[in-house]
């Protein structure tokens, strides 16, 4: 059903810069095309992967520190 959505080798880790910025985030932003529309994504880190959600009005944006903590943890 979402075949091709995350293409990429999930066993290598994703380079991390430090601590990210708004700016740093937002560009790390990757989007997936879905039947129900286009989703916008990020990964870190490594190991197993670790979903995040926000509802309304918030953003991604404030997970960003739980995924720079969490980037040894988990993708």
């Amino acid at each position: 059903m979402f075949s091709g959505a995350f293409a990429r080798d999930f066993t290598k880790p994703i380079p991390m810069a430090g601590p990210s910025t708004p700016a740093s985030f937002g560009a790390a932003r990757r989007f997936a095309s879905l039947p129900v529309g286009r989703i916008a994504y990020i990964e870190r880190g490594r190991g197993p992967a670790a979903l995040f959600l926000h509802g309304a009005p918030l953003n991604g944006l404030q997970w960003r520190g739980a995924l720079d903590r969490l980037a040894a943890h988990r993708r």
